[in-house]
Parts: C-alpha cells; sequence; structure tokens
C-alpha cells in the first residue's frame, strides 16, 4: 500500500513537473466555416448555410451547422454585419461544441456584411417614438432599433433590460443596430456604451469562455493519472483556444487549451 502511494505521489509530481516545463498542446481540426461577405439571405432569419461554406468529413454535422440560426435578417435596405466571434457564440447557444470548428471570413477579416433580398413589411414596434416630420412636412424614414437605457462600461455583459425599444432615423446613427434582443445573448460591450446611444452589433462582442485574471481549473492528463490545480488565465479564450494560463501551485506559466467554462487542460505531447 505504501509503495503504491510513493508511486501516486510520484506520478503527481511527473505531472506537476510537466505543467511547469508546458511541453506543448494540440487540438484537432475536423469542421471549417468560412463567412462570406456580401452574402444575400430571404426571409427574417440567417441561416449559417445561406452565408458560408462550410467544409469536413462528418456530413451530417455539416448539414446540421448549415441549419444553425446565426442571427436576424437585416432590415430590407440595410446591411447587417455578422462576425466570427457572435457565429461561435451562436453554435454553443445551438448545443455545438466549437473545439475543432474553425471559423473564418472570405475578406480576410473577422466580420462580413449581410444583405437581405426580400421587401418584407415592417411590424410596428410597441412604444415606438412617434416619426419625425422632414420640413416638406412628409415623414421620414424610420427603422427599429434598441436604445441604451443606462450607460455600459466596457467588456461589461449587456442586459435586456438596460434595452429600449424605438425607432429612429438611419441616418441619426452609423452601424447595422440590434433588432432583436437574442443579438445579445452572450455578448458584452465592445467599448463604452453611453445612455440613449443605439446599440449596434459593433457594440457588442462574444463573452469568453474563460477570462483573462479569472481562476480556472487546470487540468493534466498522464495514463489514468489526472491532476487537477487552480490557475490563473492569462489571456481571454473560447472552445478549443490555446491560451496561457499560471499555475497558481507552481507560479509557472503553461500554455492550456480551453475546454469548458472555468477550465481548461494542458494535452501533453508524446
Amino acid at each position: 500500500m505504501r509503495k503504491w502511494a510513493h508511486v501516486h505521489i510520484h506520478l503527481v509530481g511527473v505531472i506537476l513537473f510537466i505543467f511547469a516545463a508546458s511541453a506543448g498542446v494540440m487540438a484537432a481540426e475536423e469542421v471549417h466555416i468560412t463567412l462570406r461577405d456580401g452574402s444575400i439571405v430571404t426571409g427574417s432569419d440567417v441561416l449559417l448555410g445561406q452565408v458560408a461554406s462550410i467544409t469536413g468529413a462528418d456530413r451530417e454535422l455539416v448539414a446540421r451547422l448549415g441549419q444553425v440560426v446565426v442571427g436576424v435578417a437585416p432590415v430590407p435596405g440595410l446591411d447587417r454585419s455578422l462576425s466570427t466571434g457572435h457565429v461561435e457564440v451562436r453554435l454553443r447557444q445551438a448545443g455545438f461544441s466549437t473545439q475543432g470548428i474553425r471559423i473564418a471570413t472570405d475578406n480576410g477579416g473577422s466580420k462580413i456584411a449581410v444583405r437581405r433580398s426580400d421587401v418584407a413589411e415592417e411590424t410596428a414596434v410597441e412604444n415606438a417614438t412617434a416619426e419625425p416630420q422632414t420640413d416638406q412636412g412628409r415623414s421620414e424614414e424610420t427603422v427599429p432599433v434598441w436604445v441604451v437605457k443606462e450607460s455600459v462600461t466596457r467588456l461589461e455583459v449587456v442586459a435586456a433590460d438596460n434595452l429600449e425599444r424605438s425607432r429612429i432615423s438611419p441616418h441619426r446613427f452609423t452601424g447595422t443596430p440590434v433588432i432583436d434582443p437574442d443579438q445579445i445573448k452572450g455578448m458584452r460591450a465592445s467599448r463604452f456604451l453611453r445612455s440613449g446611444r443605439v446599440l449596434t452589433t459593433d457594440d457588442l462582442e462574444p463573452i469568453p469562455l474563460v477570462t483573462k485574471g479569472e481562476k480556472v481549473t487546470l487540468k493534466a492528463v498522464v495514463g489514468a493519472v489526472e491532476v487537477s490545480v487552480v490557475g490563473i488565465a492569462q489571456a481571454d479564450g473560447n472552445q478549443g483556444d490555446v491560451i496561457p494560463v499560471t499555475n497558481a501551485r507552481t507560479d509557472k506559466e503553461v500554455p492550456a487549451v480551453v475546454s469548458g467554462p472555468g477550465e481548461v487542460e494542458a494535452k501533453v505531447l508524446p
């Protein structure tokens, strides 16, 4: 019994040493999603298959991914931007693990423009503001938007109860307006948002599974032995991202793969 205890302690020591040595991390790539800039959609929802090329060995998975709703279609006549981060959030919300899924754009950036081709009649919006009048006495065209009620600091989670519906002329703000509260799920403010600001898609960024400075569970597995220690994330990270993590026990920094909310794993190369 003592001999086994000694061996177990030795294995734990080896794993902790490997943590400190930071041998390396690997992540498998299985599916590639390429968002197409200038995509045109029909209907009220944006399906991933309408705006992206999806490739992978698992055809069933590719087909299912293509049916994921990744956002609300823009108001007829206006473009909306769709970011890789937003698509990743919507995939997680739809129950997909994003580990092994690589998302990019065909324009080299992080966002694409999406346009709606059909002209749908705009429905009335509750609590809408009165439409302003032009100098000729005619009603100026307005679009439905969400307005920030109380200022939001950068990186703060944007709450639905801090938004109110309104209708405003598209000439009075820049960017693609957020028109569906579902668009803020899993998102935070990318900049300071003052009270009264029209919320746009550029004002939002995905909330990462792990945030810089957060205490995380740092795991390592060697054979049948698994060790977990407390770590401190040194960067933001989403599913499958490799980020530096400080082992709180040894004060050594190691690369680790984000495996879940508040969880990272060091996969040691053989």
